[in-house]
């Protein structure tokens, strides 16, 4: 019999899903900047173990825009 060849090279790459989320900064939220609600919007994503994309380097971000 006549063995069956794997075939080599790097494996594919993870499946992609985005989400979108709508959100409106109402009562005292409004008065914070966009750079603190984007970095608050980060920390909640981490802390409910959302898979995220980062980017390459040194100092790997997580892709959010």
């Amino acid at each position: 019999m006549a063995r069956q060849r794997t075939p080599e090279g790097p494996p594919p790459p993870p499946p992609v899903q985005k989400l979108r989320i709508r959100y409106a900064r109402r009562g005292r939220l409004r008065f914070s900047s966009s750079r603190d609600f984007a970095r608050a919007l980060e920390r909640a994503l981490r802390r409910a173990r959302v898979p995220m994309a980062f980017s390459a380097g040194f100092h790997p971000h997580p892709k959010i825009s």
